[in-house]
C-alpha cells in the first residue's frame, strides 16, 4: 500500500517518542534552576492539574534538542512523512511545550495538546484525534494502558516500550501496524544509576585506623565497615539525585549523556524511588554504630544537597565542597571507630582531594575547549579557566605530599608504626601518582572523573597494592 494513502498517525509523548517524561523532566528543571518557583507550583496545584502544567510550562521547558528521543521510532515516523502520510503530535502535556518539542522536530503536520481549560486525556484525545483524521482510519502510537481506548478506535496501532501484557491487548483490539523492539532494563542498569563504582571513594572510612592498625579491635573494624556500607547507600542516594537534577546539562556532555537516566533507559520516578529507599538504608545502617556517626553522615547528606542544589554552579567553591565531601568520609571512619583524629591526616585528606576535585574540573574545561565552546552549562567556569584550574590542582597535589611527609617525622607516627621511617617510600609514589594523574590531563586522556582513572589504571592499581604493603611494613 502508497503511505500516502494510509491513515494519518498520531503520536503521543511520554514514553513514546521520547523515553521520558515530560512532567517529570519539567519538575526536575525547575527544582534544579528555579527552586524558589516550588511555592508558586504548590499554590497552583489546588487549581488542578491543567492549571499545574500550564504554570509549570511557563517556568521551565525542557531543552527540546537533547531530550532522549526514541531513535527507531523517529526513523520509521521520517520514512512515513518522506512517504507522504500526514504524522500528529497527541499529548496530554502543555500546548507551550508540545508545539516547542515539534517545532524543533520539524515532523509533524499538527499538534493536539492541553490547555489550561482542557486536558488532552483520555476520550478528550480520541475526539480531537478523530476531528483530524475525519473519515479516514487512523493509527496510533502510544505507550500506556491508558491510551487503549484510542487503540480500540484505531485501525492500527504501534506499542512503545510497553510490557508483553499491553502489547497483546493491543494486538486483539487493532492490528499493529509496526513493531518497535524494546531493550528491558538489566540489573547493571541499576548498578550504573548507583555508580557502584564511586564506592571506593568510600575506602576512605577506613583511614583514621590506619594509624593504630596493630591495636584495632573486631568491634572497631566491624563499625568502620558498616559506616563503610552506610556511606556507599547514602552516597549512591544522592549520586542518583544530582544525576536527576543534572539531566540537561548531562545530555549535552560527552559521556554524561549516556548515563541511565540522562539516556532515559530508567524513569525519573524510578530514580526517586530508589533514591529514598538507598537513604533510608543508609541512615538506618549508621544509626546502629553511634549517634557520632550518625551525626556525621548526615553533616555528608546535607553538604550533598547543598552542592547539587547550588553550590555546584560557584566557582571554586564547589571544589572546595567536593573535597570536603571526601574528608567527612574520613572523620566518619574516625567516629566510627572510636580514634582521635589527627589534624595531619585532615591537612593531607584536604589538599589531596582538592587536586583531585581540580582534575575533574580541568578534564570538564579541557573537553569544552577542544569542542570550541566557551563555558560548563550548569557550572560557572570558563574555557580561559583553563590554566588557572591547572596551577591550582597541582599546587594542592604537591601539598599534600609535603604534608605527608611531615607527618612521618612527627610524634604521632612515630607512636603509631613500629617501623615509620619505612611510610617515608609513600611519599615519591603520592608525587608520581599525582603527576602522572596531572599529566593524563595535561594530554586530554583523563577521564572526567579521577575515581574511574584511578580504578582502570593498571599503574595506579598496582601503585595501591605497593603503598598497602609499605604501609603494612611499617605497621608490622
Amino acid at each position: 500500500m502508497d503511505e500516502s494513502s494510509r491513515g494519518p498517525l498520531f503520536v503521543a509523548l511520554d514514553g513514546a517518542l521520547i523515553r521520558t517524561s515530560t512532567l517529570c523532566e519539567s519538575l526536575c528543571g525547575v527544582l534544579a534552576n528555579e527552586p524558589r518557583s516550588i511555592w508558586r507550583l504548590l499554590w497552583t496545584l489546588r487549581q488542578g492539574p491543567t492549571r499545574f502544567k500550564a504554570a509549570l510550562a511557563r517556568i521551565w521547558l525542557p531543552d527540546a534538542r537533547v531530550l532522549p528521543y526514541n531513535s527507531e521510532l523517529l526513523q520509521y515516523l521520517r520514512s512515513q512523512r518522506a512517504a507522504g502520510r500526514r504524522i500528529y503530535l497527541a499529548t496530554g502535556a502543555t500546548h507551550r511545550l508540545a508545539t516547542h518539542i515539534a517545532n524543533y522536530l520539524q515532523l509533524f503536520d499538527g499538534v493536539i495538546a492541553s490547555d489550561e481549560a482542557c486536558a488532552q486525556v483520555g476520550d478528550r484525545k480520541l475526539e480531537a484525534i478523530r476531528a483530524l483524521a475525519k473519515s479516514s482510519d487512523f493509527s496510533y502510537v502510544g505507550s500506556r494502558r491508558g491510551d487503549l481506548r484510542i487503540w480500540e478506535a484505531a485501525a492500527a496501532g504501534i506499542v512503545v516500550g510497553g510490557p508483553n501484557s499491553l502489547t497483546e491487548r493491543v494486538t486483539h483490539v487493532c492490528r499493529i501496524e509496526h513493531t518497535l523492539a524494546t531493550t528491558p532494563v538489566r540489573a547493571s542498569t541499576y548498578l550504573r544509576a548507583i555508580r557502584v563504582h564511586q564506592w571506593v571513594k568510600n575506602l576512605l572510612l577506613f583511614l583514621p585506623v590506619l594509624p593504630v592498625l596493630t591495636r584495632a579491635n573486631s568491634e572497631q573494624l566491624t563499625a568502620v565497615t558498616l559506616g563503610f556500607l552506610a556511606f556507599c547507600l547514602c552516597s549512591s542516594s544522592f549520586y542518583i539525585v544530582n544525576d536527576l537534577l543534572d539531566l540537561q546539562a548531562d545530555r549535552i556532555h560527552l559521556s554524561k549523556r549516556r548515563r541511565p537516566f540522562a539516556s532515559g533507559e530508567l524513569s525519573i520516578p524510578q530514580g526517586f524511588v530508589l533514591a529514598f529507599f538507598l537513604l533510608i538504608g543508609g541512615l538506618g545502617l549508621a544509626s546502629v554504630i553511634s549517634m557520632r556517626f550518625t551525626a556525621i553522615a548526615g553533616l555528608y547528606l546535607l553538604l550533598t544537597a547543598m552542592y547539587s542544589f547550588g553550590l555546584k554552579r560557584i566557582v571554586l567553591v564547589d571544589v572546595l565542597t567536593l573535597a570536603g565531601l571526601y574528608t567527612v568520609r574520613v572523620c566518619a571512619g574516625a567516629a566510627a571507630a572510636r580514634v582521635p583524629l589527627s589534624f595531619w591526616i585532615l591537612g593531607f585528606s584536604m589538599s589531596l582531594f582538592v587536586s583531585l576535585a581540580f582534575v575533574k574540573r580541568y578534564a570538564e574545561v579541557c573537553a569544552l575547549k577542544q569542542r570550541g565552546e566557551q563555558w560548563i552549562a550548569g557550572r560557572g567556569y570558563h574555557a580561559s579557566d583553563l590554566e588557572l584550574i591547572q596551577m591550582f590542582g597541582v599546587c594542592s597535589g604537591m601539598i599534600s605530599v609535603l604534608i605527608l611527609g611531615f607527618y612521618i617525622e612527627q610524634s604521632a607516627a612515630q607512636l603509631a608504626f613500629r617501623h615509620p621511617i619505612v611510610l617515608g617510600l609513600l611519599c615519591p609514589l603520592l608525587l608520581y601518582w599525582v603527576c602522572r594523574v596531572w599529566m593524563h590531563a595535561h594530554r586530554g586522556i583523563m577521564d572526567d572523573d579521577p575515581t574511574v582513572f584511578a580504578i582502570r589504571d593498571r599503574i595506579s592499581r598496582y601503585l595501591v597494592l605497593v603503598a598497602g604493603v609499605i604501609v603494612a611494613a611499617a605497621a608490622f
